[in-house]
């Protein structure tokens, strides 16, 4: 592989925008010399202090101006402290070297300036407002974007990966199998698929993702005492998980309704409370002291006067029948999230 397209492989990993396969490609070159590292540490520290003016000063380059004025400012000027060694050889004078590092620095910016029309050209952003559209994508996927839903994706998948972004709204994905590993983003989670049909649902608090044929991995980057945490849940055909802060609970569906089972994993006294609140359409009050205490445990089918009696003996806690709803009340737990 050129140098150049190595160098383009280094925009496309700072740009978190480079497959598996590109990435072992550019790691080796990487590994061969010192030189090639040292390249790669420039061009990040460029692209991290440039970044925001290519973007807005990009179009406006004029490089056969910018490469002419060089030229212009250097070809009166005479070597200085030029010792030959041999009189029969040609000199090397400043200006070689000036005109070789003002070539160089030149091709970075050329090639800078193609990835950056190269990367924009390729990525696509659609939105729907009061109706729904379907997104065909270049390996024959497709997502029907519900109203009010965005997705931001790149025309360039290839077997290696293809990722999407769904940045707000909800989607249904039907990707085609045999295509490589498929990705759906969000601010929260990694949707990874192989092959399936599939709702994402993202919201500010919480998203929810529901599994129609096929298989899905579910992974969310958590916080837990100051430290990434990064938890996943595997999802099949019939399965869904409401995915909030530090939370993935698994639940199911039966004719796209939502039936009486939550599989909470480490899941805190409060986002249980609200999950039960959603399905039983009650209200469930948790005190303060009790919030963050977490649970893991299985509720499938059970009454939800049950669950909070079940609930009780785990936290040794008390629920009463409030208006409106319970309420859950306890001295605490020794463990939070």
């Amino acid at each position: 592989m050129e140098k150049d397209n190595y160098i383009l492989l280094i925009y496309k990993q700072l740009d978190n925008d480079i497959s598996e396969t590109e990435l072992k490609q550019l790691n080796s070159w990487l590994s061969e010399s010192q030189k090639n590292q040292a390249l790669a540490d420039d061009l990040a520290k460029a692209y991290d202090a440039s970044d925001d003016y290519m973007e807005t000063e990009a179009a406006a380059i004029d490089v056969d101006a910018a490469f002419a004025e060089q030229l212009e400012l250097i070809k009166d000027e005479t070597p200085e402290n030029v010792v030959s060694i041999d009189k029969n050889k040609p000199k090397r004078s400043r200006i070689f070297s000036i005109v070789t590092i003002a070539a160089a620095v030149l091709a970075l910016v050329v090639l800078g300036v193609q990835y950056l029309e190269y990367r924009t050209q390729a990525e696509a952003i659609v939105s729907t407002e009061i109706e729904s559209q379907t997104v065909t994508f270049i390996d024959g996927s497709t997502a029907i974007l519900a109203p009010n839903s965005t997705i931001k994706y790149n025309n360039y998948f290839n077997e290696n990966g293809r990722s999407v972004e769904l940045i707000e709204g909800k989607a249904t994905f039907s990707v085609v199998k045999e295509k490589g590993t498929f990705r759906v983003k969000t601010g929260r989670e990694i949707v990874t698929v192989l092959g399936t049909i599939f709702d994402v649902q993202f919201g500010e608090s919480q998203s929810e993702i529901s599994v129609k044929e096929g298989k899905v991995n579910v992974r969310q980057n958590a916080t837990k005492k100051g430290q990434i945490e990064v938890k996943s849940i595997k999802l099949v055909a019939g399965e869904s998980v409401i995915s909030s802060e530090n939370s993935l609970v698994k639940t199911k569906i039966e004719n796209d309704e939502k039936v009486n089972y939550f599989e909470f994993q480490e899941t805190n006294l409060k986002t249980i409370a609200t999950n039960l609140e959603s399905y039983f359409d009650t209200s469930i009050l948790v005190n303060s002291k009790m919030e963050n205490c977490p649970l893991t445990v299985t509720f499938d089918g059970q009454e939800l006067e049950d669950i909070l009696v079940i609930l009780d003996k785990l936290l040794n806690s008390e629920h009463r029948e409030i208006d409106g709803g319970f309420e859950i009340i306890g001295e605490g737990c020794e463990s939070f999230f």
